[in-house]
């Protein structure tokens, strides 16, 4: 006897699978029933012929016996496959029945919250419901889990280009590959861009499977909404109402209660069922289908969880018509506690949603190519949003927080004018307080910072008077009198937010819980979504295109000063000059708050990018919200992660002029890296400043101090074009006295060029920087100022934990060209050969 395992046949348990039979959908299976049947007949056939041939002769008188034989075998062999085929059908569709009634019914329930039509029957099981509605929450969710990363994995050579709020320069980084290095390639790239949020640029790597979601949103039309069909008539852009929030819950437990009953069937198959499962590749389809019905399951269990919470909310949120302002409590402690809970178990459901559907093969699924794109793309989504998810509830407690539930939250407002460029974005012209009162927000207003800082018999408590800024800022500031104003010093915003909101409770006396800092190009965005504003008392329109414009002509041009006080001579609450933004910022908070629900996500999408961007800038005092910040790279914080090389470039205007929109600002970085892993910068930054009086509110000679911020381990090799503080030449300035002061020791006359290399260009005569502010340095604000020498950076102390830094003055006379170069080494940022 043979010690040699027999082959097994294929009809056997595990035959198929070791036979290794081709791919194919579950919709498909009762039809790959049918090779198996022509099998079992082809099998019957051939053992009659060939018993008939090599036992009796061919005109045997047993001719009709044989006949009858294989007859016998033919039904014997064939009718377990035929009957299999035809219960097994019946069992597949009534399944696919179950999980089209399913989707059926979570289309429904969208349709009842979202007030989207979507289609019925069918085609929402299949997925042409709600598509749009789909693909916008997907997009949402893309970009709220996007990690900040280049397009690639494994690159070479990771170049991080950083950005400072409010600021649009454009930067082009050229990368020469050390040679024989062959990862990185044998010739260099060029990467060129406008800043308008932190950029990476990569060399070599594999293009990632799900690209890095783009960081820009189509501008909305503010055309008429369409008249709004019976179905979602409820909405008007209003919450769901009662009657419709019951609907949709119905609608989740039916489509519950499918995805449980398919589960439980594909969990415990019945005979046919489980015979399907053995034919090839059915049983991998099966377990397919078997995880995608637990995970319609967990979803459903999720949506039944989270809706129950929310329902109380949802419903008082209805009831008023102006949820933020109205006088009606919208969350208590028990909605806190009750949301804690659906949180827990919507996290659980996902969770375990996401380890079922990571072993799906989605190519083998019986959906539609629509349907395979959307679930392609939701399935990497799942284990970030897994993580995401607060499985110990804490970020539930967070919203309670933040919207007053426990105790009144107090967060102070500042909007920033990036014509006169701050650290953080900009300079605080105004200021305001933002009150949430069990979820209620307080009225709000903004008022002119000067008040609180300077004005006698305003809101200023003189704390500013001789007032230094804390150190490592006070070696560069140059001014006295340092107030909320002038608070705005480090471009890492956590680090700026707490040193301004420490100034406000000393000038204030008041304590707040947070700092919001909002950017032009925010209110911008928010325009481009409520369309323009109308200011009927100034006979104005304000549009996103003409919106910085407008506030600055109300604010720097004295025939607008003095409209602003002829118009609103009764109105006190801020200074005469700044009524008008006053104003505008009230008009623009009453649109935000009319807003229908269909226009307030794309909103809430453009914030998240200019977050992220830094133009809308968010401090929470409490560390779990700000941990949630940090962990949807929304905290405004400079980026010190190792692994990538690069720098950011941050500005602050002390020239006391709204000039630095009218500063050309550019930047170029050439780069090579080296065999052992280094790469040798050599930066070159342009300001060339071309304005006129007409134009500029303040003084006419732009005076910025530079930080150059690079990885820890970076080197400073040379430098050039930075203002050293020491007289090198003196020029009269225009009308001013041709008679040169003391204070400049005899410091020779300008020759035609005072610099030949280049650091200085200006047209003939135009050298002179003419006067400056009052600082500390002893300028009176009205005596022509000498020229200084020129040489390497001042500072190279960084001000900031894990960050390099070179930084210094530049001064740019107007119609002058400034060039500041720097070079740096930054070891163990490429590969080695």
């Amino acid at each position: 006897m043979s010690d040699q395992t027999p082959p097994q046949h294929p009809f056997t348990p595990g035959g198929w699978e070791r036979a290794g039979a081709p791919s194919s959908g579950i919709s498909e299976a009762p039809t790959m029933l049918l090779p198996n049947v022509s099998a079992a007949l082809s099998v019957s056939r051939g053992f009659a012929q060939r018993l008939r041939e090599r036992m009796l002769p061919p005109e045997s008188p047993e001719r009709r016996r044989i006949r009858l034989i294989s007859l016998a075998l033919l039904l014997l062999l064939g009718m377990p496959a035929l009957l299999t085929l035809a219960v097994g059908a019946h069992d597949y569709f009534a399944l696919k029945g179950l999980a089209q009634s399913g989707v059926t019914h979570i289309t429904a329930a969208q349709s009842d919250l979202t007030g989207s039509s979507g289609n019925s029957g069918a085609s929402s099981a299949t997925g042409s419901g709600g598509s749009g509605s789909s693909a916008a929450i997907l997009s949402a969710i893309r970009l709220l889990l996007a990690t900040p990363g280049p397009d690639v994995s494994h690159p070479a050579y990771t170049y991080l280009a950083q950005r400072q709020g409010g600021t649009l320069n454009p930067l082009k980084v050229t990368v020469q590959p050390a040679k024989g290095v062959t990862a990185e390639g044998s010739s260099a790239a060029t990467f060129q861009t406008t800043l308008t949020a932190p950029t990476y640029f990569a060399l070599g790597g594999q293009p990632l499977a799900t690209p890095t979601p783009t960081t820009t949103l189509a501008t909305p039309t503010t055309t008429p909404a369409a008249t709004a069909s019976a179905s979602s008539a409820h909405h008007s852009g209003r919450l769901p109402d009662a009657a419709h929030i019951a609907a949709a819950m119905r609608e989740l437990r039916a489509a519950q209660s499918d995805f449980q009953s398919l589960s439980a069937q594909l969990d415990a198959p019945d005979i046919a069922l489980a015979l399907v499962g053995l034919l090839p590749v059915a049983g991998d389809d099966l377990r397919a289908a078997q995880a995608l019905a637990h995970a319609g399951a967990d979803a459903t269990t999720a949506g039944v969880a989270l809706l129950g919470a929310a329902t109380p909310l949802l419903l008082r949120l209805h009831s008023t018509t102006s949820a933020l302002t109205g006088q009606q409590k919208l969350l208590m402690p028990a909605d806190i506690t009750a949301l804690q809970q659906a949180m827990k178990i919507a996290a659980a459901r996902m969770h375990d949603a996401s380890q079922r559907l990571s072993t799906v093969d989605v190519n083998a699924l019986p959906l539609s190519a629509r349907q395979k794109a959307l679930f392609t793309g939701i399935l990497p989504l799942l284990p970030a949003l897994d993580a995401l998810l607060p499985h110990d509830s804490d970020d539930v407690a967070v919203a309670g927080w933040l919207l007053g539930v426990d105790q009144p939250r107090h967060f102070l407002v500042q909007t920033l004018d990036r014509g006169e460029m701050r650290a953080s974005g900009g300079f605080t012209g105004q200021y305001g307080v933002l009150t949430f009162d069990d979820a209620h927000m307080s009225p709000f207003s903004l008022q002119d910072v000067n008040c609180l800082d300077y004005l006698t018999g305003c809101l200023s408590n003189g704390w500013i008077v001789g007032r230094r800024p804390p150190a490592p800022y006070d070696s560069w500031w140059p001014f006295g009198d340092w107030g909320l104003r002038d608070a705005n010093l480090s471009p890492d915003f956590p680090t700026n937010a707490r040193l301004v909101t420490d100034v406000y409770a000393h000038e204030s006396g008041q304590r707040v819980d947070g700092l919001i800092n909002i950017s032009p190009l925010v209110i911008e965005d928010v325009l481009r979504v409520t369309g323009p504003i109308q200011v009927p008392l100034y006979d104005e329109t304000i549009t996103a295109d003409n919106l910085e414009a407008k506030l600055h002509y109300y604010q720097q041009d004295p025939a607008a000063i003095a409209k602003e006080q002829q118009l609103s001579a009764s109105d006190t609450s801020t200074s005469g000059r700044k009524r008008f933004t006053q104003l505008v910022g009230q008009l623009l908070q009453e649109r935000v708050k009319s807003l229908p629900m269909s226009e307030v996500a794309p909103l809430a999408m453009r914030m998240l990018l200019d977050l992220r961007s830094k133009d809308l800038e968010v401090y929470f005092a409490d560390p779990r919200a700000e941990a949630l910040l940090a962990q949807i790279h929304a905290d405004g914080a400079v980026n010190t992660a190792s692994g990538a090389d690069g720098f950011l470039l941050a500005q602050s205007n002390v020239s006391v002029s709204k000039a630095t929109n009218f500063v050309k600002v550019t930047q170029r970085d050439d780069v090579t890296l080296d065999a052992k892993g280094g790469a040798t910068h050599h930066l070159t930054l342009t300001f060339a400043a071309n304005y006129t009086y007409d134009q500029v509110y303040g003084y006419m000679t732009y005076r910025d101090y530079l930080r150059i911020y690079t990885p820890p381990q970076s080197q400073l090799l040379t430098g050039s074009g930075f203002d050293s503080g020491q007289p090198l030449c003196w020029s009269p300035y225009e009308n001013l006295s041709p008679i040169e002061p003391a204070i400049f020791n005899g410091a020779p006359g300008c020759p035609e060029n005072p610099y030949p290399n280049g650091e200085l260009v200006c047209p003939a005569g135009r050298y002179a920087p003419g006067p400056q502010a009052p600082n500390v340095t002893g300028s009176d604000g009205y005596t022509p100022w000498a020229l200084d020498t020129l040489g390497g950076p001042t500072n190279t102390t960084s001000d900031l934990p894990n960050r390099a830094m070179f930084a210094g003055f530049v001064t740019v006379p107007d119609y002058c060209t400034a060039t500041v170069r720097l070079a740096w080494y930054t070891p163990g940022v490429a590969p080695k050969q």
